[in-house]
């Protein structure tokens, strides 16, 4: 078969312990994931040790001030709390490069990994 099903796989792990060989991919997306988390900044560190250098990390994700409304406590149930400062602080220390960075209560990254001419 040709085409993009011929190259994707889905796959369950345990996002703080990756069961992939550093520098498997070029690329990782996360929607809503963090937040569900404990252990986010494992998370983000084995990302970071599976993607190649230059490679990115987009993701989108809802932060305490949007988890602090009661409504949405009982809607979206999380086990990490963290501020977009918490994330903007953060992935430089993993070793993120930050390329984009937006919002307050949800936040839009997008992220890369030194290499390829990246500082």
């Amino acid at each position: 078969e040709r085409g993009l099903p011929s190259h994707v796989t889905f796959e369950q792990a345990d996002a703080t312990a990756l069961p992939f060989p550093p520098e498997s991919f070029d690329f990782a997306y996360a929607l809503n994931v963090l937040h569900h988390i404990a252990e986010y900044r494992r998370a983000l560190g084995e990302v970071f040790r599976v993607l190649k250098p230059g490679g990115r990390l987009w993701f989108q994700d809802l932060t305490r001030d949007f988890l602090a409304l009661p409504v949405v406590r009982t809607l979206f149930p999380a086990e990490a709390f963290f501020t977009a400062g918490d994330l903007w602080t953060e992935l430089p220390k993993v070793g993120y490069v930050i390329e984009h960075f937006a919002g307050r209560w949800i936040v839009f990254v997008r992220a890369a990994k030194p290499g390829d001419g990246q500082t």
